[in-house]
């Protein structure tokens, strides 16, 4: 059955000055060190070893030790081809087979899933693409873009229910528990980011090399443990979000297509994978924000980790932007969870223009974050002697 599987798996077959926030933290931290991959071999972790409560192959040394290559252009092209897509272009295919395996995996998203990217391939590593169109999840394979997967997505309360599942992951000889299970591992994996054990496909005649390089195939880097039996798992608390094409709209600078989504009825506010509302990122166009704030956008929606657009404009040097944002009421002493202003960020960095800014609109230079850090403290630890000179004194 391996060698079947295997030869069908692997044979022959303008941004507006947008900042990218970083990925979400894990919810389960389960990273041994392993501080020279290329030295290591795929390794057996005993159930009591590891949080899964399975035995897993810690496939790292593979998944995370090896680059993916093809001597196929046109596979090559395909595998980061995907930038700025939201799923419309893959909503009328199905797949290759029409086998369906019955399946109903929660995931919590109170504000409902809306159409647009779930995971946009980035690099060759990035075995899959993830869309939502017309409340179907689309798994599109990302080398080749074709749709592999299909699946309804249903409303339940403030969770959604992923099933039945059309397609197959690998191939029609794959059991439906093997399916069931990639689904719900790329979805918190590549979706989510979030730790979880990959399903390893029936046969115990392969070296841990093998399994780990059958995941490699199968999953890429988002792969790094794997198992044949069924990993304790609970229903994720992090919410299942898309970047919608409002979102892309915003990126881009594109204000006409943002007033579309809009009239579309996708919501001002709503979040995208990371986190973040479409008005983090507005590059400098006071039109686009202008454009978001008539539609209902908190100009000072602080996403999940309380970070607001004008923290976001000082980080990214955007005086202009700071400025706009000021201008219509931005909050200038707003603070994220760990209690860091806009002007902590702008003093950190030396951006005089910036910080000027922020304290005419009332910005507190003493104002204590985590650590004890204040604006003023961190422009002095950085010898920011223009920006502390812009300081009243301390007292």
């Amino acid at each position: 059955m391996w060698k079947k599987l295997k030869q069908k798996m692997f044979g022959g077959a303008k941004a507006d000055e947008a900042v990218e926030p970083p990925p979400p933290q894990q919810e389960v931290a389960f990273e041994p060190p392993r501080p020279d991959l290329s030295k290591q071999e795929p390794a057996w972790i005993e159930a009591a070893d590891n949080p899964f409560g399975v035995r897993v192959l810690d496939v790292r040394p593979v998944t995370l030790g090896t680059l993916s290559y093809t001597s196929d252009q046109k596979m090559a092209e395909n595998a980061v081809s995907y930038g700025g897509e939201d799923g419309r272009s893959f909503a009328a295919d199905r797949p290759a087979s029409s086998r369906v395996v019955g399946a109903s995996l929660r995931f919590r998203a109170p504000d409902g899933v809306h159409d647009g990217a779930l995971f946009i391939p980035r690099e060759m590593e990035d075995k899959w693409a993830m869309f939502v169109q017309d409340a179907t999840l689309i798994l599109v394979r990302g080398w080749r873009r074709e749709v592999f997967v299909r699946a309804r997505i249903t409303r339940d309360g403030d969770d959604v229910l992923i099933g039945p599942l059309e397609g197959c992951i690998t191939s029609e000889e794959e059991g439906d528990e093997y399916t069931r299970r990639a689904v719900d591992f790329i979805v918190r994996t590549y979706g989510l980011s979030l730790p979880c054990a990959a399903p390893l496909l029936p046969g115990a005649d392969r070296t841990g090399r093998e399994l780990a390089l059958e995941c490699m195939s199968v999953f890429g880097c988002h792969a790094h443990y794997a198992s044949w039996d069924e990993p304790a798992r609970e229903v994720p608390t992090r919410p299942l979000r898309v970047m919608t094409r409002l979102h892309v709209a915003v990126i881009r600078g594109d204000v006409e297509g943002a007033r579309r989504a809009l009239a579309e009825g996708f919501p001002a506010g709503l979040r995208d994978p990371f986190g973040r509302g479409a008005v983090h990122y507005v590059g400098a166009s006071r039109a686009m924000l202008e454009c978001l704030r008539e539609a209902g956008a908190d100009v000072d929606d602080g996403g999940d980790d309380g970070t607001t657009a004008l923290m976001f404009a000082a980080q990214g040097r955007r005086l202009e932007m700071v400025e706009a944002l000021l201008a219509i009421g931005a909050k200038a002493d707003a603070v994220d969870r760990r209690g860091f202003s806009a002007l902590h960020r702008a003093a950190e960095m030396g951006e005089v223009g910036i910080a000027r800014a922020l304290l005419a609109r009332g910005a507190d230079p003493d104002r204590a974050a985590e650590g004890g850090n204040t604006p003023r403290s961190l422009a002095a630890k950085r010898g920011e002697s223009a920006v502390l000179g812009l300081f009243p004194p301390a007292g």
